[in-house]
């Protein structure tokens, strides 16, 4: 669970993340965009892992090996 969290973490303060719907973060005092935090249920749809967080219903891509144990279960 810590490794995918890790995982998440990674692609979120990286800029790998694919958002669909997700809201614009709001800058840093540095100029940048500021790290956020999800969570929601991990999905899958074709050889895609989505992450849809509970509170805005924003729909994420998530990237990574090992993620297809963690389908189906709230992760953040």
């Amino acid at each position: 669970m810590k490794k995918l969290l890790l995982i998440i973490a990674a692609v979120l303060v990286c800029g790998s993340l694919v958002a669909t719907a997700a809201p614009r973060p709001s800058a840093s005092p540095q100029g940048g965009t500021a790290p956020s935090t999800m969570s929601g249920t991990l999905t899958r749809a074709g050889d895609k892992y989505f992450l849809t967080d509970t509170a805005t219903k924003a729909r994420v891509e998530v990237r990574g090996e090992g993620l297809a144990k963690y389908v189906g279960q709230k992760v953040s």
